[in-house]
């Protein structure tokens, strides 16, 4: 006997822009000095709800807070100049900002990493979407 079950693959929603990445990376870089600005987005699904994250990364910060409010601002700040130029803003539950420290020495190469979350109304941002869990992390949560 053979048992087939339906599974439903989470819709991923491709972030859409006003203007270049290049331009919005800058705007980036002018609020926290970076190496390098990666701008991503993805779908999980986390107590059968499907939970939409945009994720701004930045590796290797030059002059980075050390207090953890200072850094919560900044990502706010991050995470506005980035969906200002953000079309389908609503269709994110979750935005988050990863500091990573990457270094290569040789074959070998390292990497930590520092995130703050938030949600859309912790933005300004209101999401027809979204939809609270016990997993989402509030009052930008440093993870």
């Amino acid at each position: 006997l053979f048992f087939f079950s339906k599974c439903a693959l989470p819709s991923l929603r491709e972030a859409v822009f006003e203007k270049e990445i290049n331009a919005i990376e800058s705007d980036v870089k002018s609020i926290q000095n970076a190496q390098e600005v990666k701008i991503s987005w993805g779908v999980s699904i986390i107590n059968g709800n499907e939970q939409h994250v945009l994720s701004v990364s930045l590796i290797n910060c030059s002059d980075l807070p050390t207090a953890s409010n200072e850094l919560a601002s900044i990502s706010k700040d991050i995470l506005h100049a980035v969906t200002r130029s953000l079309k389908n803003k609503s269709d994110y539950t979750t935005f988050e900002v990863k500091y990573v420290n990457a270094s290569e020495k040789g074959i070998i190469q390292s990497s930590d990493q520092l995130k703050y979350l938030f949600t859309p109304e912790e933005l300004g941002i209101s999401s027809d979407i979204h939809q609270n869990t016990d997993e989402t992390p509030s009052h930008g949560a440093r993870l």
